[in-house]
């Protein structure tokens, strides 16, 4: 499968957004156990942002992320 899968210690429970350069939500996966599966089937090649979400919503953490087809 294409895809990435993100690990977050302490093991918390929310949701992960995928941003395209312009801010546009391209993607969101719920993250259980501190892991969340994101699939890159489908997003163009390029440099995209991930946000990792609280369960309230909250940005808890930010990362980059290439995508190369």
């Amino acid at each position: 499968t294409d895809g990435v899968t993100i690990n977050i210690q302490p093991q918390t429970e929310g949701n992960i957004r995928v941003t395209d350069p312009q801010g546009r939500v391209v993607q969101e996966s719920r993250m259980l156990g501190g892991l969340a599966f994101l699939s890159t089937v489908g997003l163009q090649y390029g440099m995209y942002t991930v946000q990792i979400l609280s369960k309230e919503g909250r940005i808890i953490g930010l990362r980059k992320l290439v995508v190369q087809h």
